[in-house]
């Protein structure tokens, strides 16, 4: 084999082991920036869907949107998202915890 073919073997190899199978850290924070991501867009559609709603259904029959409705829904909401709070809390110590065991080890 020549020394060629021994880098291109060596390079595909560590392509191979940093993209498809990430260390432990890198897929604690990969994992742990989704979940925050995800909860921020939640919380962000919390606020403007029942907004956008009252603004498009003013005049709608045969129930217009009213800010009553809009706070009910946004209750609603705010209250089936709190479930996630425990797999946030969750995610983040996990995250946090490779971290500790990265200044540990240094």
């Amino acid at each position: 084999m020549s020394d060629e073919e021994k880098n291109y073997d060596k390079a595909e190899s560590t392509i191979q082991k940093t993209i498809f199978y990430p260390s432990e850290d890198k897929s604690r924070s990969i994992i742990a920036y989704i979940v925050v991501l995800g909860y921020l867009f939640l919380i962000l559609a919390n606020i403007f869907v029942p907004v956008t709603l009252f603004f498009f259904m003013q005049g709608e029959e045969p129930k217009p949107m009213t800010l009553d409705n809009v706070r009910d829904l946004m209750l609603v909401i705010s209250s089936s998202l709190s479930g996630f709070i425990g797999i946030l809390g969750f995610v983040m110590g996990y995250y946090f915890k490779s971290q500790e065991k990265g200044q540990q080890k240094n």
